[in-house]
């Protein structure tokens, strides 16, 4: 586009070529989404959004949830603030039971402004919480280490042995099996690209948020940012709760057994070799007589 086919709505105090200039130096800064969002105005509108209403799906059972957790993988994501200024980034924590279709239900979220100790002492009562309410079940925690984030595996490592609190670092896809934590830049550049990798489990209903979190301010912080997402940009004025999601698409997971393996004695089985009667003997098919009775 060339300066004379831009129209301006008030040419005097903003010439076309004035707008030209500013575009083009904010586009060679990186800094394209915010002369969008605070030059132009550009608000996302309900046909840009990336992530509509109705992708957004709620369940009410996480009480159930909590009871069957043997059921699901638990795994945490995080996204750590570097600065301990209460006026920058927010710091977010977010729990996820991941079923044996991969659905992922949101359990527990905190999104807000932290320092950087308090963000630390919270995940470890995070974990402490969950790891009670699942009986001790294995967590895995998702943590960034692109640049100086790396430092987050150095903290955290000291404070495990001083809290004896224990959890394993999620493991990032395709990664060396020698590296700790998420380099999340070598996977997806920008964080548009990152929340593009959610896209899909958003079209298949995957995502699920509890209703009963529905009103707090962490879980509203989450929902401003999923609507402030276009295809071409973020219009939020954060985007943290927003890396909590696409954290999850870059870990390398296991999907836990659909079928409960732990009580097969009370199973009826049948295969090409070998059948379960009525009093649960195992009999090879090549020796049964005829008049046996047998439960398939």
């Amino acid at each position: 586009m060339k300066p004379k086919d831009i129209v301006s709505a008030w040419p005097d105090m903003h010439p076309p070529k004035a707008i030209w200039e500013q575009y083009h130096a904010a586009k060679n800064s990186g800094e394209l989404q915010s002369f969008m969002q605070e030059r132009m105005l550009r608000i996302a509108s309900e046909e840009e959004r990336m992530i509509p209403d109705h992708m957004i799906k709620w369940y009410t059972n996480r009480d159930l949830i909590i009871k069957n957790l043997d059921n699901f993988n638990l795994i945490i994501t995080t996204d750590f603030t570097a600065s301990n200024n209460l006026t920058g980034d927010f710091s977010g924590i977010a729990v996820w039971a991941i079923n044996a279709i991969d659905e992922r239900y949101l359990l527990d979220l905190w999104l807000r402004k932290s320092t950087i100790n308090d963000q630390y002492e919270m995940l470890f009562k995070i974990v402490q919480k969950w790891k009670f309410l699942s009986r001790g079940k294995n967590i895995e925690v998702g943590v960034e280490i692109d640049g100086q984030q790396q430092l987050n595996i150095h903290t955290l490592d000291k404070m495990k042995i001083e809290k004896n609190i224990w959890f394993s670092y999620a493991r990032q896809k395709d990664a060396p099996h020698n590296q700790v934590g998420i380099r999340s830049k070598r996977i997806a550049g920008s964080k548009l690209d990152r929340v593009k990798l959610t896209l899909g489990a958003f079209e298949l209903g995957k995502w699920k948020f509890p209703e009963e979190l529905k009103d707090t301010h962490d879980m509203q912080e989450l929902l401003e940012e999923l609507r402030k997402v276009t295809h071409y940009a973020i219009a939020s004025k954060h985007d943290d709760g927003l890396d909590l999601l696409s954290q999850l698409e870059m870990i390398d997971y296991f999907l836990p057994s659909e079928i409960d393996t732990t009580n097969t004695s009370e199973s009826l089985m049948s295969s090409d070799v070998l059948v379960w009667r009525d009093d649960f003997k195992l009999l090879d098919n090549d020796n049964l007589d005829d008049k046996d009775p047998l439960i398939f």
